[in-house]
Protein backbone atom coordinates (compact mmCIF):
# COMPACT_ATOMS: atom_id res chain seq x y z
CA UNK A 1 0.00 0.00 0.00
CA UNK A 2 1.51 3.45 -0.69
CA UNK A 3 2.22 5.59 2.63
CA UNK A 4 0.00 8.57 2.97
CA UNK A 5 -0.54 11.74 5.65
CA UNK A 6 -3.06 13.27 6.00
CA UNK A 7 -2.27 17.57 6.83
CA UNK A 8 -3.74 20.16 7.50
CA UNK A 9 -3.82 22.32 4.75
CA UNK A 10 -4.53 26.04 6.04
CA UNK A 11 -4.93 26.93 9.76
CA UNK A 12 -7.59 25.20 12.20
CA UNK A 13 -11.04 27.09 11.19
CA UNK A 14 -13.40 28.22 14.11
CA UNK A 15 -16.19 26.24 12.80
CA UNK A 16 -14.43 23.57 10.88
CA UNK A 17 -10.85 22.20 10.07
CA UNK A 18 -9.34 21.46 7.10
CA UNK A 19 -6.99 18.46 6.35
CA UNK A 20 -5.62 17.30 3.15
CA UNK A 21 -4.13 13.83 1.83
CA UNK A 22 0.04 13.98 1.00
CA UNK A 23 1.14 11.20 -0.21
CA UNK A 24 5.06 10.52 1.13
CA UNK A 25 7.56 10.95 -1.08
CA UNK A 26 5.98 14.14 -2.63
CA UNK A 27 5.97 17.70 -2.40
CA UNK A 28 2.47 18.45 -2.60
CA UNK A 29 -0.64 17.72 -1.19
CA UNK A 30 -3.83 16.49 -3.27
CA UNK A 31 -5.72 19.87 -2.32
CA UNK A 32 -2.97 22.10 -3.96
CA UNK A 33 -2.11 20.39 -6.79
CA UNK A 34 -5.77 20.36 -7.81
CA UNK A 35 -5.93 23.88 -7.40
CA UNK A 36 -2.98 24.71 -9.52
CA UNK A 37 -3.73 22.47 -12.28
CA UNK A 38 -7.02 24.52 -12.65
CA UNK A 39 -6.79 27.82 -11.35
CA UNK A 40 -6.26 29.49 -15.18
CA UNK A 41 -8.58 27.09 -16.87
CA UNK A 42 -11.44 26.90 -14.32
CA UNK A 43 -10.75 29.96 -12.57
CA UNK A 44 -14.05 30.87 -11.62
CA UNK A 45 -14.88 27.47 -10.30
CA UNK A 46 -11.88 27.01 -8.11
CA UNK A 47 -12.56 30.60 -6.79
CA UNK A 48 -16.43 29.12 -5.90
CA UNK A 49 -14.65 26.67 -3.99
CA UNK A 50 -11.98 28.18 -2.33
CA UNK A 51 -14.75 30.90 -0.40
CA UNK A 52 -16.78 28.18 0.40
CA UNK A 53 -14.39 26.43 1.75
CA UNK A 54 -13.24 29.29 4.17
CA UNK A 55 -17.14 30.02 4.76
CA UNK A 56 -16.97 26.93 6.28
CA UNK A 57 -13.91 26.76 7.95
CA UNK A 58 -14.83 29.76 10.02
CA UNK A 59 -18.49 30.50 9.77
CA UNK A 60 -20.57 27.47 9.00
CA UNK A 61 -18.69 24.11 9.36
CA UNK A 62 -19.13 21.61 7.13
CA UNK A 63 -22.96 21.71 6.46
CA UNK A 64 -24.41 18.33 5.03
CA UNK A 65 -26.16 20.91 2.46
CA UNK A 66 -23.07 21.58 1.24
CA UNK A 67 -22.07 18.39 -0.19
CA UNK A 68 -23.15 15.46 -2.62
CA UNK A 69 -23.17 11.82 -0.35
CA UNK A 70 -21.48 9.16 -2.85
CA UNK A 71 -22.01 6.02 -1.96
CA UNK A 72 -21.50 4.04 1.28
CA UNK A 73 -18.70 5.51 3.34
CA UNK A 74 -18.10 9.60 4.33
CA UNK A 75 -16.91 10.31 0.81
CA UNK A 76 -18.74 13.62 -0.41
CA UNK A 77 -18.46 15.64 -3.20
CA UNK A 78 -18.69 19.54 -2.59
CA UNK A 79 -21.34 21.02 -4.52
CA UNK A 80 -21.56 24.10 -6.72
CA UNK A 81 -19.42 23.53 -9.05
CA UNK A 82 -20.71 22.66 -12.85
CA UNK A 83 -17.35 21.25 -14.31
CA UNK A 84 -14.98 20.69 -11.42
CA UNK A 85 -15.19 17.66 -9.06
CA UNK A 86 -13.62 17.92 -5.70
CA UNK A 87 -14.01 14.61 -3.17
CA UNK A 88 -13.60 14.69 0.56
CA UNK A 89 -14.33 12.91 3.86
CA UNK A 90 -16.66 14.45 6.05
CA UNK A 91 -16.85 14.11 10.08
CA UNK A 92 -19.76 15.71 11.10
CA UNK A 93 -19.49 19.85 10.35
CA UNK A 94 -16.36 19.92 12.30
CA UNK A 95 -13.94 18.33 9.74
CA UNK A 96 -13.31 17.15 6.23
CA UNK A 97 -10.37 15.67 4.26
CA UNK A 98 -9.89 16.94 0.82
CA UNK A 99 -8.73 14.06 -1.37
CA UNK A 100 -8.42 15.98 -4.56
CA UNK A 101 -10.97 15.63 -8.18
CA UNK A 102 -10.79 16.63 -11.65
CA UNK A 103 -12.62 17.74 -14.36
CA UNK A 104 -16.39 16.14 -14.99
CA UNK A 105 -16.32 14.36 -18.00
CA UNK A 106 -18.52 11.53 -18.08
CA UNK A 107 -21.89 10.75 -16.16
CA UNK A 108 -20.43 8.97 -13.02
CA UNK A 109 -17.31 9.12 -11.43
CA UNK A 110 -16.43 5.48 -11.63
CA UNK A 111 -16.49 5.56 -15.41
CA UNK A 112 -13.71 8.18 -14.85
CA UNK A 113 -10.39 6.57 -13.57
CA UNK A 114 -9.01 10.02 -12.21
CA UNK A 115 -12.42 10.44 -10.18
CA UNK A 116 -12.64 6.47 -9.80
CA UNK A 117 -8.37 6.67 -7.54
CA UNK A 118 -9.88 9.80 -5.51
CA UNK A 119 -12.54 8.44 -4.21
CA UNK A 120 -11.31 5.00 -4.01
CA UNK A 121 -8.31 6.35 -1.95
CA UNK A 122 -11.11 8.39 0.02
CA UNK A 123 -12.75 5.43 0.75
CA UNK A 124 -9.40 3.33 2.09
CA UNK A 125 -8.87 6.24 4.68
CA UNK A 126 -12.76 5.81 5.95
CA UNK A 127 -11.72 2.43 6.56
CA UNK A 128 -8.93 2.70 8.43
CA UNK A 129 -10.70 5.58 10.64
CA UNK A 130 -13.31 2.91 11.02
CA UNK A 131 -10.78 0.11 12.28
CA UNK A 132 -8.48 2.95 14.09
CA UNK A 133 -10.76 5.47 16.19
CA UNK A 134 -7.98 6.59 17.58
CA UNK A 135 -6.44 8.05 14.40
CA UNK A 136 -10.16 9.98 13.84
CA UNK A 137 -10.05 11.59 17.04
CA UNK A 138 -6.23 12.80 16.22
CA UNK A 139 -8.28 15.45 13.67
CA UNK A 140 -10.45 16.41 16.11
CA UNK A 141 -7.70 17.41 18.25
CA UNK A 142 -5.71 18.85 15.48
CA UNK A 143 -2.94 16.84 14.81
CA UNK A 144 -2.03 15.57 11.65
CA UNK A 145 -1.53 11.88 10.93
CA UNK A 146 0.19 9.38 8.86
CA UNK A 147 -1.37 6.18 7.91
CA UNK A 148 -0.97 3.20 5.76
CA UNK A 149 -3.47 3.47 3.22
Amino acid sequence: MKSLKIIKYISPGVRCNIYTVKFNGETENEFNKFIKQFQISCREEVETILVKLETMRNKTGARQEYFKDEGPSSVYRLKGTKKLRLYCLRYGDSIIVIGGGNIKKVSTYQEDKSLYDTVKMLRNIDRYFKENPDALSKLFNKEDLEIES
